[in-house]
């Protein structure tokens, strides 16, 4: 069954009588979190329902009975199950109502489960099953089964819970595997249904050492930006941002996978944190349900299956900006209680995903939609070296060594702080966050770019903004102002790679045709020699050569350049495959390109000789080649 992290601010305790506490597993010690949200323990003062009673650790049904016609009063104790504490109801997001009960395993820690009340039907099989398997022994005789059953489903508190299903914002509270972070003034008390093992999202150490970290990485660009964007997940909500992310990429060795873990220390073990890409798309899914309103850490993509994950990039890039799984039906044919998240996910991998798209579904299949909702940034050595203004020697390769040595020690406090500094005044974080993106905009210009590229430089404004709000928040301790300097090397050099300012669906529609003009520019197109007073109608001789797989024709206009004649079914099969065709035709027109037909019609009518009418064909001239296109 799943485990339950309680409320922050339950003002209840759980208390236990079961002797002394034993020894904690590995680690325990460390979870200083885990420790404050779960309370001390206290000799109990709870009442358990009429007729039952707590002794070594156990709980018993206590009856009176009397015998015989003297009455003799006899009172018999029924052994019901191990020590449990009931703290009241809980409803999950799928509208399921159960008993939340807390209860102390066999290494000392204190842990909460919920049994759904539908286990109760019958003779409590099912919840005793769920009991079991949590370390909870029960009874085995009838009578024990029947005051296990009756405790269950009578006793306990009437507190009334709202249980979580994923970390992140739930009503207005912040779940964490660690314990749910409240604000001031709660409406309502909120659980985390947890599934079971440990999780990543854990701390050791203490924030101060962990601080360290900031001081050592300060002048290096992309590894701020990586532990800034850490800061974003429980920003998406408050501003109503997209989810998406960042793809660091380059040779081997560069500092991309340290990058990943100094973003994942902050909000835990980061070696855990740092998942690899090698999972099927549905086991990402579940990665990024896991990690909602937090991060999402994807290493290596070049360790994914090249026969599933990676023919799915493209897929999985949406899926993870879209923040919902896969729509699933229940056994009885209904519509399941799907996954879904808010996340900003970081990437590595020694090539762009753009890259890993093209050579599984070709070019076209590299949309716009996909570069922005995972933007590609190289790690040139300008960007994973130390910037100028640092004047210690050390390269960038000892720097980044000497932090992750820090971040092994010491995780997991940095992002639970901004939560409660957040959770404390959102108003006035909103409306900081707005300025910070405002001003990185104002700072990156280009108002007349592609949505495209807005979309990119806002994302990347968030994570400056999400920065700077932590060193305000004085949770990142390096000497600010740097952050929209180096948001800006980064917009800089996504720009440089992808070549354009335009969507790139503009930019692929040139390539494209320009493409495949250089590749069967003469072999598939009939050169005509005589050209007429209109730049587009030709006459002459026709060369006396076969033309296999013919295209269309090429002729030369009055000022010596070339004009290519394309076939209106070439023109949509295969020169435009994969793509809107009109898209791309309307696209050559606005660039001057396209030389258009009348009215509406992209084609135009073209009299070649030899064909007894005049035909329409795509009209492209030598501007194609002019690199002016292509910007």
């Amino acid at each position: 069954m799943k485990h339950i992290v309680p409320n922050e601010h339950d003002a209840e305790p759980l208390h236990f009588d079961d002797g002394p506490t034993p020894e904690p597993p590995r680690e325990a010690s460390s979870h200083k979190h885990t420790e404050e949200l779960m309370l001390e323990v206290e000799e109990p003062n709870d009442q358990l329902f009429e007729g039952f009673m707590r002794a070594d650790g156990h709980i018993y049904k206590r009856e009176t009975t009397f015998e015989g016609r003297a009455k003799t009063p006899r009172t018999t104790k029924t052994y019901v199950c191990s020590d449990i504490k009931l703290l009241g109801k809980g409803a999950t997001p799928d509208g399921e109502w159960g008993k939340l009960i807390g209860f102390k395993d066999p290494f000392g820690m204190r842990r909460l489960i919920v049994i759904p009340f539908r286990h109760l039907a019958g003779d409590g099989k099912d919840a005793r099953s769920i009991l079991l398997s949590n370390s909870i022994m029960t009874a085995t005789d009838k009578p024990g089964r029947e005051a296990l059953a009756q405790l269950l489903a009578f006793g306990g508190r009437d507190t009334i819970y709202y249980l979580a299903d994923r970390l992140g914002w739930h009503r207005g509270h912040f779940v964490l595997p660690a314990g749910v972070i409240s604000p001031p003034d709660p409406e309502h008390m909120v659980a985390y249904d947890q599934h079971g093992g440990e999780h990543p999202f854990r701390s050791k150490g203490d924030l101060a050492e962990w601080q360290r970290v900031c001081k050592i990485v300060q002048s290096i660009p992309y590894a701020v930006l990586a532990i800034s964007a850490a800061f974003v997940g429980p920003l998406l909500q408050l501003m109503d941002a997209e989810s998406g992310g960042i793809h660091f990429y380059g040779p081997s060795s560069r500092g991309k996978t340290t990058y990943a873990r100094l973003a994942g220390s902050v909000w835990g073990a980061p070696d855990e944190i740092v998942r690899p890409w090698n999972a099927t798309i549905n086991g990402i899914e579940a990665r990024a349900a896991e990690a909602s309103d937090t991060l999402l850490i994807l290493d290596e993509i070049g360790q994914s299956d090249a026969s599933s994950t990676k023919s799915d990039i493209a897929k999985i890039t949406y899926m993870l900006a879209n923040g919902v799984g896969k729509a699933r039906a229940d056994k009885n044919g209904g519509l399941q209680h799907g996954s879904s998240w808010r996340v900003l996910a970081i990437s590595t991998g020694e090539h762009p995903i753009s890259d890993l798209v093209r050579d599984h579904h070709g070019a076209s299949r590299m949309t716009g939609g996909v570069g922005v909702r995972m933007i590609d940034l190289p790690i040139h050595p300008k960007n994973a070296s130390l910037s100028e203004s640092h004047d210690n020697s050390e390269s960038a390769g000892q720097v980044i060594d000497t932090a992750r040595s820090v971040i092994s020690d010491h995780y997991g406090h940095a992002g639970p702080a901004f939560v409660r500094r957040l959770i404390a005044e959102p108003e006035i974080a909103i409306e900081k966050v707005q300025r910070s993106i405002s001003r990185f905009m104002e700072m990156a210009g280009g108002n007349a770019d592609d949505p495209q590229v807005t979309r990119v430089a806002k994302r990347i404004a968030l994570i400056v903004a999400a920065g700077e709000l932590a060193e305000e928040y004085g949770i990142l301790t390096w000497e600010p102002g740097s952050l929209e300097g180096f948001g800006l090397i980064a917009l800089t050099a996504w720009l440089e790679e992808r070549g354009s300012r335009s969507s790139l669906e503009e930019l692929n529609a040139m390539k494209t045709v320009r493409l495949f003009l250089e590749t069967h520019g003469e072999a598939r197109f009939r050169p005509v020699n005589a050209i007429e007073e209109d730049d587009c109608d030709v006459d002459g001789r026709e060369v006396e050569r076969p033309i296999i797989n013919r295209a269309g024709f090429r002729t030369t206009t009055k000022d010596g350049d070339s004009v290519w004649y394309i076939f209106p079914e070439v023109w949509r099969s295969e020169v435009c495959k994969g793509q809107n065709p009109q898209l791309v035709a309307k696209v050559l027109k606005e660039r001057g390109v396209l030389m258009s037909g009348e009215e509406r019609h992209y084609a135009k009518k073209v009299r070649i000789p030899g064909m007894a009418n005049s035909s329409r064909f795509y009209c492209i001239s030598a501007k194609i080649f002019e690199e002016s296109n292509l910007d």
